[in-house]
C-alpha cells in the first residue's frame, strides 16, 4: 500500500487535525494550522504504521468489521467482566457509539470535537481522563 492511501487512512482516524475538506475521497489530507508538535507526532506514527505489515493495521479492523457485521462481536462483548472505561470521540468514523454501550460494566463518555485517536487529537484531555480513570475513579462517578 502506498504512503499517500495510509496516509488518507490514518487521518481519518484523527479526523480533528485535519481541514475537513482534504479527508474527501481522492484528496490529500491537509492539517489544520496551528498543531505544534500533534503535526510531527502524527509524522511520526504514520512512518511506523506503514512500515507494519498490511495483515496487521488492515486486516485487523476487516476482521473486526465482519464480526460486527456477523453480529458476532456483539455477542462476545457480554463476556466482558471487569469494569471497563471507554473514552469515545464523537467524530469517531471507525467505531459506533451503539457498539460501545452494548458492554457491560462499562463508563462510556462520549467527548466532542475528537475523532478515533483523542491520544493525538487532545493529548492533554486523554491524559486528564486515563488518569482519573486509573487514579482512581469508580466507573458509575462523575
Amino acid at each position: 500500500m502506498s504512503q499517500d492511501v495510509t496516509r488518507a487512512v490514518m487521518a481519518t482516524a484523527a479526523s480533528s487535525l485535519f481541514i475537513p475538506e482534504s479527508l474527501a475521497p481522492n484528496a490529500i489530507p491537509q492539517f489544520r494550522i496551528g498543531l505544534g508538535e500533534i503535526q510531527p507526532f502524527f509524522e511520526r506514527i504514520l512512518t511506523q504504521t506503514f512500515s507494519v505489515s498490511e495483515g496487521v493495521w488492515i486486516g485487523t479492523p476487516f476482521n473486526l468489521n465482519l464480526e460486527r457485521e456477523s453480529h458476532k462481536l456483539a455477542l462476545r462483548m457480554t463476556d466482558i467482566r471487569h469494569p471497563h472505561f471507554v473514552i469515545w470521540g464523537e467524530k469517531d468514523a471507525w467505531i459506533p457509539h451503539a457498539d460501545l454501550a452494548a458492554m457491560p460494566d462499562c463508563r462510556l463518555v462520549t467527548v466532542p470535537g475528537v475523532g478515533h485517536s483523542m491520544n493525538l487529537e487532545s493529548p492533554a484531555l486523554y491524559a486528564g481522563y486515563f488518569g482519573a480513570w486509573f487514579g482512581g475513579l469508580s466507573p458509575k462517578s462523575g
